[in-house]
């Protein structure tokens, strides 16, 4: 699995560039870079994707941009391991935002057939401390995706997609 890549000035057309991330790192196997999140940051475009390897094992990734075009993959990575162990562990939808003076990052996660949604910070997008389990129930099934948090009108919107929920 990659990311493809377009650019558009006006939102209608596009031009397709060459795949932004591909599975080559040992940690990927081949396997895949799945879904994740984008943030601009000190003037490079960051990528946070999950990378999931030949043994089906799921961690967050992370590749910048100087340019917006060309993507180079941390030596680091994958950045972030799940905090759990054992069978059916899954750690996926890596969402990164800004909050006052550091950035933020969901990831949608399962354990044990609970449904989980988890918490980091970080200051610097590469070295991430887990702060909390914000979600924790299994009636969403063994796993949230695509978390998601962002605030409208001046209230937080906290957005995600299970198992059970559409």
């Amino acid at each position: 699995m990659h990311w493809g890549h377009a650019v558009s000035d006006d939102l209608i057309s596009w031009e397709e560039l060459p795949s932004a991330l591909s599975p080559d790192k040992p940690y990927e196997n081949g396997y895949g870079c799945r879904s994740g999140s984008a943030i601009e940051a000190d003037g490079k475009l960051w990528l946070f994707y999950n990378s999931v390897s030949q043994d089906n094992s799921e961690t967050v990734s992370a590749a910048w941009s100087d340019d917006g075009i060309n993507f180079i993959k941390s030596d680091a990575n994958p950045i972030i391991r799940p905090p759990f162990e054992g069978s059916g562990v899954k750690f996926r939808d890596p969402f990164v935002f800004r909050y006052g003076g550091s950035f933020r990052m969901l990831v949608g996660a399962g354990s044990a057939n609970v449904a989980k949604v988890l918490l980091y910070e970080s200051r610097d997008l590469l070295s991430w401390e887990l702060k909390s389990e914000i979600l924790s129930d299994p009636k969403f099934g063994s796993v949230i995706e695509a978390p998601g948090l962002f605030e409208v009108d001046g209230k937080w919107v906290f957005m995600i997609q299970s198992e059970t929920i559409c």
